[in-house]
This record gives C-alpha cells, structure tokens and sequence, in this order.
C-alpha cells in the first residue's frame, strides 16, 4: 500500500533481530544478578558457621582453662581428644554434629592449648578454625 506520495508507509514496531537482541542483553544481566545472588548467599553461610565456630572454641578454650585443676578433665600432654557438637552447643553422643571440636596441649612448662573447629560447608569444603591459649 502506498500513500498520496508514492512512499511505503514507515514501519512501526520492531523487528525480530531487535527483539532477540534486546532479550539476549537481558539475560546476560539477569544471569550476573543471579550470580551475584549465589555468591552472597555462600559468603553469609561461611559467616554464619565461621562465627559458631569461634564461640564454639573460645568456649572450649575457657573450659581447658578452668579445668586445668581437674586431671580427669584435662587429656594427657600430646593426645588429642575431640567431640562432635551441634551449633547450640550441646554434645552430639552419636552420629555426626554440626562441628568437630579437637584439642589438646603441649604438657611443657606453662601449658599451651590448641584448640580446633571443624565443619563441612555444602557437603564438600572442610574450613577449620585454630586456637591457642597458655595456662600456668
């Protein structure tokens, strides 16, 4: 169809390449968001295990501390002992806990404690978290 001008009317809309390009620009953002989302949703869980970990060692660390009196408390110098623990705390008496707390100590002069906690993170990566005190 023609118009009183002998021109094609001008085309009104877009074209199939403009609309396959538009919707590829699209998906390459929103895939980057979804990334991103990911990402920040296994950095909060890291952060979330790793701060139930420091308290689950300093409290194991104060316990060492306080109990040092107590032989039957306390492992013999260089044997390590550990105990599976759920993030609340409380002992895990079978089976796997949320966290395996190990520890020991060097038995020499001034006593200096190790303290370890473990954790497997989505099933795969193992993180750990060390530390020391030294009791007179």
């Amino acid at each position: 169809m023609c118009s009183t001008t002998g021109k094609p009317p001008s085309q009104t809309g877009f074209t199939l390449i403009e609309l396959m390009i538009a919707l590829t620009v699209l998906i390459i953002g929103v895939a980057g968001i979804l990334t991103l989302q990911v990402t920040q949703l296994h950095a909060t869980s890291y952060t979330r295990h790793a701060g139930e970990a420091a308290v689950l060692g300093e409290h194991k660390l104060e316990d060492l501390r306080t109990e040092t009196r107590n032989p039957a408390c306390v492992p013999p110098p260089g044997s390590p002992c550990s105990e599976a623990r759920n993030a609340d705390g409380t002992i895990v008496t079978s089976g796997p806990g949320d966290y395996t707390v190990s520890w020991w100590s060097s038995g020499t002069g001034p006593t200096k404690w190790e303290v370890s906690v473990s954790w497997v993170e989505r099933g795969k990566d193992t993180h750990t978290i060390k530390f020391q005190t030294q009791t007179p």
